[in-house]
């Protein structure tokens, strides 16, 4: 790159921390004064956008932001992603490689973060938007129709809640959530979900899973579904799971340091183990502190 359009890219982002450092003390001292600025956003701007997205030519989705609310639908009569109260600037988004993906721009460290920081703003109005939008909830909706499923979704989240409901395709499904909530409601897939979250819970309601793998920290796992292999390990919390079938044509591994293991209604203490069932379809779960809770033969 030319010195003179490194020095352009200098001067540019200067300018653009100066307007972020003004609307900020404007910012604060109207709230000081009681005077609402930057709640309105400017007359043409609109809080929804949808970036470019090729349905039939994405295999995954990855999205990865620091907080937000990330719903994917299925049954869709299209494919397409509609992002809520996102600024300009703020976030990029790319297919490559079969691959579409979301994130945070915020790498100020790097010369493409410069750049899409620089290219994106639009001068005061920007900055206003920016301010006016920043404690409004960010929202992805990804809609998934039948005749363009995805092979894999990607969610990551430093605080936020995932909710994934009316899908029944051929899809890997993978979260983590540093502070949030999962909830998955009638999903049918033949294929694996992996779940990771530091605090929060697992819903599942209506779902018939293949694979699942359920890690968390601090917080329950609420399943009213059909598993065929479960692993859950959570260090604080409840693991509770209702679900469709027997447990004749299962093998079962429970755990618990700290907690009652009851299944059926029936105590078992810590421990409860069989291995007799000539079926790959498992139940491993390990909790450190909670309880372990199965009822079998749950009506949907």
């Amino acid at each position: 790159m030319k010195p003179t359009s490194i020095i352009f890219l200098i001067v540019s982002l200067a300018v653009v921390i100066c307007g972020f450092a003004t609307a900020g003390i404007a910012s604060h001292l109207a709230v000081s004064q009681d005077i609402e600025l930057g709640t309105v956003m400017a007359e043409d701007k609109n809080a929804y956008a949808e970036p470019e997205f090729d349905a039939q030519n994405v295999g995954k989705i990855s999205i990865s932001l620091d907080k937000a609310t990330v719903n994917v639908i299925g049954g869709a009569e299209k494919s397409y992603i509609e992002l809520v109260n996102f600024t300009d600037g703020m976030y990029a988004a790319s297919s490559s490689n079969r691959v579409f993906t979301l994130s945070d721009s915020t790498d100020f460290t790097s010369l493409s973060g410069i750049v899409s920081m620089v290219t994106n703003f639009k001068g005061l109005r920007s900055f206003v938007d920016y301010f006016g939008m920043r404690k409004l909830e960010r929202t992805v909706n990804v809609y998934i129709s039948g005749d363009y499923s995805v092979n894999a979704i990607d969610i990551s989240l430093g605080e936020g809640t995932v909710n994934i409901k009316d899908n029944r395709t051929q899809t890997d499904y993978y979260v983590d959530i540093a502070s949030g909530e999962l909830n998955m409601i009638n999903i049918g897939t033949p294929s694996a979900v992996k779940v990771e979250i530091g605090t929060g819970n697992v819903n599942l309601s209506d779902c018939d899973i293949e694979y699942m793998s359920a890690v968390v920290k601090a917080g329950n796992v609420d399943a009213t579904a059909q598993v065929n292999r479960f692993s859950v390990n959570i260090e604080s919390g409840d693991f509770n799971y209702g679900c469709y079938s027997a447990l004749d044509s299962t093998n079962v591994k429970l755990a618990t340091s700290v907690g009652t293991i009851t299944v059926d209604g029936q105590a078992l203490g810590g421990f409860m183990q069989t291995g007799d069932a000539a079926t790959g379809n498992i139940i491993d779960a390990t909790v450190s502190v909670g309880d372990i809770t199965i009822k079998t033969n749950t009506q949907r």
